[in-house]
């Protein structure tokens, strides 16, 4: 054991001082180097993510400069209510409009800004795609039933929205494949009226 213990301190004193006074310098200075490239990844993804609503934005306004601006569903739904109307005229079809319950479930550690861009992202595709919104809440913070992507918890936000039901599929791929949605559900709030109630009620309208 000693002729052991004495060969290792041996070869430590073979070891130049300078080298080992240089070895903690060297680490740190690695850890530096880490930890700088980190935050330049950091800042990369920061800036892509930047020029990609900034491109979002040129092209929305291009779009507009050309005449081809997009037309919201919201808007839409608000025009037919503003006639008195509860339903809209597609292809010479009435899509009665509807009362939808929707709560989606975000990651917890996103930070207050990137929650703040994620729920807007989503409420500008209900907008876009789905129908008006109507109400909003946030639930804050609870407890999972059960596990999802490694969360205990998560952050509840409810919405209700004015819908014909078009745009609800699109709605619900657009969630699956969120990297920071945890979970969602969608319900209709009120009953749905037959069609021939609606052809009724269009008749009287253009018979008054």
């Amino acid at each position: 054991m000693y002729e052991k213990q004495k060969k290792t301190d041996f070869f430590i004193n073979q070891i130049p001082c300078n080298i080992i006074k240089s070895m903690p310098e060297d680490i740190k200075n690695k850890e530096e180097e880490t930890e700088k490239v980190e935050k330049q990844e950091g800042e990369t993804e920061r800036e892509e993510e930047k020029t990609e609503k900034i491109e979002m934005t040129t092209l929305r306004s291009l779009k507009a400069d050309e005449g081809e601006v997009e037309k919201y569903v919201s808007d839409e739904i608000k025009e037919a209510e503003s006639k008195g109307k509860n339903y809209v005229e597609r292809n010479g079809r009435l899509k009665r409009i509807k009362v939808y319950e929707f709560t989606v479930v975000i990651r917890p550690d996103l930070g207050q800004q990137k929650e703040k861009e994620v729920i807007e992202e989503i409420k500008d595709f209900v907008s876009r795609k789905v129908g008006l919104i109507i109400e909003e809440k946030n639930w804050g913070e609870k407890e999972l039933a059960y596990r999802i992507k490694r969360y205990d918890r998560g952050k509840y936000f409810y919405f209700e929205y004015k819908s014909t039901g078009e745009g609800e599929r699109e709605l619900r791929k657009f969630l699956e494949t969120h990297d920071d949605v945890l979970r969602y559900l969608i319900v209709k709030k009120e009953k749905i009226e037959t069609k021939g109630h609606l052809w009724r009620q269009k008749m009287k309208e253009a018979l008054s």
